[in-house]
């Protein structure tokens, strides 16, 4: 625990535990291999009905109705993309199906903030480039400032796990992986001691069964996936992979976000 929180050397475990450095390396790689083995199915888990509806709550709070998240890569954002399995659930149909309301239009899909080199993809909300115009300047800057949490929440971690911000060259691609869970593992942890999803709900005197919800979650039906002999499987399979990339719904998303951070700055001033 010394040596992921502090980030100290296996040599330093010399002065108080009078061990090798190589016992140590070899008790730290047993240690992060049973965090993983033990703990990553709680802790590494989807987001439940739950976990989704505070994010939706908290990003409708912030103008952005829909929105699950913000995405963004040390590395080619491109090439990460291309390997990521983000949305293999989505087009797959196993993640909770989300029902939303913006300026009066419907949507079924989240969608995540990213930078402009990201594709224009209907899952994916870009800022504007050169806005000009003042609605499009204020929805800018709101976009570019949700999006750093990304990089504040990466930075609690590394402030939090000193091992990750430190060298990287002495460890395995295999250790290093293990150690980037553990930490991951062990921080989720801490947010769920902090807080408590058991705990019932406060009441909400706005919540009103007349009034729309601002976003409605339920589970999807349960249906085998086997795409390659289901023509219907197959149809519904590549329906919900043109979704996630479509470029026209990118757009439109985008357009009606700024219309709706606009008006929410002007009923606020």
């Amino acid at each position: 625990m010394r040596m992921l929180a502090y980030g100290i050397t296996a040599d330093f475990c010399d002065d108080y535990l009078d061990i090798a450095k190589s016992t140590a390396i070899e008790i730290l790689e047993h240690f992060i291999t049973a965090i993983w083995n033990v703990y990553h199915e709680t802790y590494l888990r989807r987001p439940t009905p739950a976990d989704l509806r505070r994010l939706l709550e908290k990003a409708a709070e912030r103008g952005f109705p829909g929105m699950v998240g913000s995405l963004d890569c040390s590395l080619n954002d491109i090439n990460i993309l291309g390997c990521s399995p983000l949305f293999n659930d989505v087009c797959l149909g196993e993640t909770a199906e989300v029902n939303y309301q913006v300026c009066n239009r419907h949507y079924r899909q989240c969608y995540y903030l990213v930078d402009g080199i990201d594709p224009k993809w209907g899952s994916f909300v870009q800022a504007i480039r050169n806005p000009r115009m003042p609605q499009t300047q204020h929805f800018t800057r709101m976009q570019e400032a949700y999006r750093k949490d990304v990089e504040r929440a990466f930075g609690i971690l590394q402030a939090r796990w000193a091992i990750i911000r430190g060298p990287a060259r002495g460890w395995s691609k295999e250790n290093l992986q293990y150690i980037m869970m553990t930490c991951i593992i062990l921080h989720n942890m801490i947010v769920e001691d902090k807080h408590d999803e058991d705990a019932a709900e406060p009441f909400d005197p706005d919540d009103i069964s007349t009034r729309p919800k601002k976003a409605e979650i339920y589970d999807r039906p349960i249906i085998p996936t086997n795409v390659h002999r289901n023509p219907h499987q197959l149809n519904q399979f590549l329906r919900r992979h043109r979704e996630v990339r479509c470029p026209v719904m990118n757009k439109n998303l985008q357009d009606v976000l700024v219309d709706h951070l606009w008006t929410m700055k002007l009923q606020a001033d």
